[in-house]
């Protein structure tokens, strides 16, 4: 039960990442300011329900603020892993929402939870651990 609370938090502060930094950062030229941007994976069709979990376990495992705060949501309401990612996927400022309300906040406290960046060391983390099994274990 505690897993898949943590997973379904994770996915849902993902979400509001996703929707809180939906920015454009191309230039006046087109080209992408700064270095190569990264694109979390955690929404594609693509990515299984397995990579699913495993990025949003991550994720609640990272030693951050918002990772706890999508995990006391998760706890407090419930919510599991699934819903957390059904959430982070197609309704974001609920998620938010429902955060910030379980932490007796408003949205229009601008206080909504940042997961974007433990989304993108999360993916990243799991790519590197992967290719490092000997192809033949996998």
């Amino acid at each position: 039960m505690k897993s898949t609370v943590a997973s379904a938090t994770l996915l849902v502060v993902f979400a509001i990442f996703l929707v809180s930094h939906a920015e454009d950062s191309t230039s006046d030229d087109g080209s992408t300011e700064g270095s190569e941007e990264h694109e979390v994976n955690f929404c594609k069709n693509e990515t299984t329900d397995q990579k699913r979990n495993e990025t949003l376990v991550c994720v609640l495992n990272e030693d951050d603020e918002d990772a706890r705060r999508l995990q006391t949501y998760m706890k407090s309401s419930g919510t599991n892993h699934t819903e957390i990612a059904n959430l982070i996927c197609n309704n974001t400022n609920k998620l938010n929402a429902e955060i910030l309300k379980s932490e007796n906040k408003s949205i229009t406290d601008n206080d909504e939870p940042d997961l974007y960046n433990l989304f993108l060391k999360c993916e990243a983390y799991n790519l590197t651990f992967l290719r490092q099994i000997p192809h033949n274990l996998v």
